[in-house]
């Protein structure tokens, strides 16, 4: 291999993950974007408790289900600690801020089990599905 393709090579390798970052932060951005647009809030309630382990890996896993201003309903998941998990039940609160003309965009803002604040709770997401489940109450 020439010393010039080499350098191709080397350029290309060290693009192509710069790209990929760029892509990324740049979607997080659009969905940040389009929720501050038009920003409403719904109270979501927890519909069930997800614990799944995959690769070793435990994840708790809370799914919850809110109506938007138009009528809708929408639902998603959020990843939360083992503690968290293990205090939240069934029928807890979750505040949501969701961007009004699309609420499939939305966030967790908050999540209230037994009137405490919790900030560790993560990934807001819409599929919990590829994992295997075992379902609590």
């Amino acid at each position: 291999m020439n010393r010039a393709r080499w350098w191709l090579l080397v350029g290309v390798a060290a693009i192509v993950p710069l790209v990929g970052v760029v892509i990324f932060a740049g979607a997080l951005v659009a969905y940040e974007y389009r929720i501050s647009r038009n920003p409403m809030t719904a109270r979501a309630e927890v519909v069930e408790k997800l614990d799944s382990q995959r690769e070793g890996e435990r994840n708790f896993d809370l799914r919850y289900r809110f109506v938007s201003a138009s009528g809708g309903e929408y639902g998603g998941w959020i990843r939360a600690s083992g503690e968290i998990f293990d205090r939240s039940s069934v029928g807890d609160s979750i505040e949501i801020r969701y961007a009004g003309d699309v609420p499939e965009y939305h966030e967790v803002t908050s999540v209230n089990l037994n009137f405490m604040p919790l900030l560790d709770v993560v990934t807001p997401g819409t599929d919990a599905q590829n994992a295997p489940i075992v379902r609590c109450s």
